[in-house]
């Protein structure tokens, strides 16, 4: 763990920091272990701006490597994409809102992200590095409309070709509960989420089970290759498949360099038709880069999910120790429920 307590107010003396600190992606000393670098600074540093800069220079460094880069923060509102909503502000220039957050050093968004690549001379390669994964109500509030006409076309295809699906009815209550959820998920209010994700994760478990009658792992066929073949399918042109990495845009991680996430979404395990996957922190590719906001709060966060999860799912942890114990001591059995992990993959 390297720890720098540099005040400077010179954002290139950051980006210096920076680069000074981060070994090369693929070097030696980037391969065999990881590391923790922990930048302090007050308000004003350009902490921010620093990354920024570091993540526009050196992206295809990291791209070429095969690595991947990915920046979190405790809300995903930190980084809020004004610039994709250009054509909602006619009374500003476009380099005028690419701009309007530039006064704040240490406000890390996709338009300081933009600028930093236009500094680097690199704007042409932010569409095909950026990912930014947004909270599901703000992406289906910002993008259902325009991909509902798509998504029934294609569904209506693909449960044509399928055999014994329910793909329609599930999709039908699919689209129900989207309705509801755009309507009134972002309300302190709203206690039906649960059922949104319920059809979510239904609509998601039949289009996994299609896929895998129709690019099924076969003798001789590695599971990278039936993987690769099955986004390869997603992303054809004119496929009946090709809205899900619009509908999901979780699928495009594979294919973009930078990822833009919150810590929640860094906990769980990406939405994928493709395969089962885990929480994305304990599933990152050799070599990541990750950059995390507020190092202190975001310790908290991580806390604080995990307290949740284990009173969701109402699991007494004490019980279940003495339970494995007393089993290990007697020489028994485990049951079968204790060899199943929660994804359902033994």
């Amino acid at each position: 763990m390297k720890r720098t307590n540099d005040g400077s107010n010179n954002r290139k003396n950051i980006y210096g920091i920076l680069k000074a600190n981060i070994p090369q992606p693929g070097s030696a000393a980037n391969v065999p272990s990881t590391g923790l670098f922990l930048l302090p600074g007050a308000t004003g540093t350009g902490k921010s701006h620093g990354v920024c800069q570091y993540i526009a220079r050196h992206a295809q460094e990291w791209k070429e490597q095969g690595c991947k880069i990915f920046f979190t923060t405790r809300m995903l509102k930190n980084i809020p994409d004004t610039h994709s909503h250009a054509h909602k502000k006619s009374d500003l220039s476009s380099i005028e809102q690419i701009n309007q957050d530039e006064d704040d050093p240490d406000f890390f968004s996709t338009t300081t992200l933009r600028r930093a690549y236009k500094e680097a001379k690199r704007e042409k390669e932010y569409e095909k590095e950026i990912l930014v994964l947004r909270g599901m109500h703000t992406h289906l509030s910002e993008s259902w409309e325009g991909l509902r006409a798509r998504i029934d076309i294609g569904v209506a295809q693909i449960a044509e070709e399928a055999e014994k699906s329910d793909l329609l009815q599930i999709y039908e209550q699919y689209k129900r509960e989207v309705d509801f959820f755009i309507r009134y998920g972002n309300d302190n209010k709203f206690n039906e989420a649960d059922s949104f994700y319920t059809a979510q994760h239904r609509f998601i478990a039949e289009l996994h089970h299609i896929l895998e009658q129709k690019l099924p792992e076969t003798k001789g066929r590695t599971h990278e290759d039936v993987i690769r073949e099955r986004e390869k399918l997603i992303f054809t042109k004119g496929s009946p498949w090709g809205w899900i990495p619009d509908l999901w845009p979780d699928h495009r991680v594979s294919r973009a360099t930078v990822i833009l996430l919150s810590l929640r979404k860094f906990s769980l395990p990406l939405i994928s038709v493709l395969e089962r996957t885990g929480p994305v922190k304990d599933s990152l590719s050799e070599g990541s880069l990750v950059f995390i906001d507020e190092f202190d709060d975001a310790k908290s966060a991580f806390l604080d999910f995990i307290l949740e999860d284990s009173l969701r799912h109402k699991v007494d942890l004490a019980e279940l120790a003495r339970t494995l114990g007393n089993m290990v001591m007697q020489n028994t059995f485990l049951p079968p429920s204790f060899l199943t992990h929660a994804s359902g993959d033994k």
